[in-house]
């Protein structure tokens, strides 16, 4: 006796899913900017210029490239960034 292939019994397939959006590390960020890491974490704990990273174990992981590239973007049209 051999079973049917019945596709109204079988699970749904999964939905495909989005790749993950790179993070950029502190270093990085420091590196792009021509800052220091020291001056990096300023402009986030002290001053609040910069958006909040993405933190894991109380560590900073670093910031999601589309969060920064539009954090970037608006700063240059408030002329907060100079090249």
């Amino acid at each position: 006796m051999t079973k049917k292939n019945n596709k109204r019994n079988q699970a749904p397939s999964p939905e495909p899913t989005q790749p993950l959006e790179a993070i950029v590390s502190l270093q990085e960020v420091a590196k792009r900017m021509n800052k220091t890491t020291r001056t990096i974490r300023r402009w986030y704990l002290e001053e609040g210029i910069m958006p909040k990273p993405i933190f894991m174990n109380n560590a900073v992981l670093g910031w999601r490239e589309s969060v920064l590239s539009q954090w970037l973007l608006d700063a240059e049209q408030r002329n907060q960034v100079t090249y």
